[in-house]
């Protein structure tokens, strides 16, 4: 039952010792505010970091050419790795468990791209019809570079939204020419992919590439998705590529230097352990916070019981059970305890709200937020730590004999 005397006792305690309710209060909701934060922060970070992934498929596993260092079958060391067509072919058709497939030529080189009075330079990258799926590009206009591109050879490109609205402005860029490298392309897409600076490129057949290059059949990366029924055989898809890849190019398997291997869902896999990690790390930090907020208050409560104990002799001489001081002083912790802590929360989440609707993310720290229930849980936590601070001196208080009580400074 609500007894109004005792929360008039409760609020004339406060008001007379404002500095030490402050400071309970204080190291309450900091802990609390802590606590929030950190949690908050760790998943900012993980969100950051897998949106370094979203911009590609996350199944997917890379191969790029480099140089020999172990002698093989007499053949001398420091040869490059030149893939080709007929590897594209080979792991298309016979390796299982791929579900898309594409390689790059000369890629990430930049050139001038005009059109009309406008002169640019961007990413060119000579590619096969299913990049598109592997970047996770969305096309905007038109379409993106097919396979009749691919065995006609056909000049053309499909351009990213940024190089559209330097080079198009307001005009609609499907069948114009653009200039790259002294040739013309006809413009047949625009795409927008979420990867960061990737709507600065422009792809185009591969084919038309390596005919410019000599009729050439070489090709720089071989880059494969894993169809999601086979993505737990991702390792053994990707050594039986790289068993093929060294029969294929004559060396040895072992040599760490002849291909590079970029396993993205390995990469995935440790990332969110890593991450997993930290937040784990957060955590504790934040509890450690907490914690120091609750030694706060018990040893803060130690002092208001000591500095009272004349006042609970008085009590139990004139007939006050020892359980009614006890609930008295509790009544009066959990208070400060569930005041300070709501207010800690609520500056937290107030923080947090702020940061996302304002949105300061960066690239690596991506809408922080914290469960609704972790926050409760937290409160609740130090409100019944806050009870236990309240009820532990007080108890001792009430066995000391009311003359010693008396007697208390």
């Amino acid at each position: 039952m609500f007894d109004l005397d005792k929360w008039k006792e409760i609020f004339d305690t406060i008001s007379k010792n404002k500095l030490r309710t402050f400071l309970t209060g204080f190291s309450v909701a900091w802990g609390i505010f802590m606590l929030i934060v950190l949690l908050a922060s760790g998943e900012g970070l993980k969100n950051g970091i897998i949106k370094q992934f979203g911009g590609d498929a996350q199944n997917t596993i890379t191969f790029y050419g480099g140089n020999t260092t172990i002698p093989y079958k007499g053949l001398k060391t420091d040869r490059y790795i030149q893939f080709t067509n007929d590897d594209y072919n080979y792991i298309k058709h016979h390796i299982k468990g791929i579900e898309y497939i594409s390689t790059t030529y000369r890629d990430y080189n930049t050139y001038e791209v005009s059109y009309k009075t406008e002169h640019l330079g961007y990413r060119i990258i000579p590619t096969m019809p299913e990049h598109e799926q592997l970047e996770k590009m969305e096309i905007l206009q038109g379409r993106f570079v097919n396979q009749i591109d691919i065995e006609q050879m056909r000049k053309v490109c499909t351009i990213g939204i940024n190089v559209k609205n330097a080079l198009f402005n307001q005009e609609n860029p499907l069948g114009k020419d653009v200039l790259i490298n002294n040739t013309f392309y006809k413009v047949v897409g625009v795409f927008n992919d979420k990867g960061r600076e990737e709507n600065d490129r422009v792809y185009t057949p591969i084919t038309v590439t390596q005919k410019m290059y000599g009729n050439t059949n070489h090709i720089n990366q071989l880059w494969v998705s894993i169809t999601p029924q086979c993505v737990t055989n991702t390792k053994q898809i990707e050594n039986e590529i790289k068993f093929y890849l060294a029969k294929k190019h004559n060396y040895n398997i072992n040599d760490p230097n002849a291909i590079y291997v970029n396993n993205n869902i390995e990469n995935i896999q440790s990332t969110i352990q890593m991450i997993s990690g930290i937040k784990v790390f957060v955590t504790i930090i934040g509890l450690f916070t907490l914690m120091s907020g609750i030694i706060g208050i018990s040893n803060i409560m130690t002092v208001v019981v000591k500095e009272r104990t004349k006042e609970i002799g008085i009590r139990k001489a004139i007939g006050a059970t020892p359980i009614s001081i006890i609930l008295l002083i509790m009544q009066e912790s959990v208070f400060i305890t569930f005041i300070s802590g709501v207010i800690g929360m609520l500056c937290g989440l107030i923080l947090i709200f702020c940061i996302n609707y304002f949105k300061f993310n960066s690239e690596y720290f991506v809408n922080p937020n914290v469960n609704t229930s972790v926050a409760i849980n937290a409160l609740l936590l130090i409100v019944i730590s806050g009870a236990i601070a309240g009820i532990i001196p007080s108890r001792k208080a009430t066995k000391v004999e009311v003359i010693e009580s008396l007697r208390a400074d």
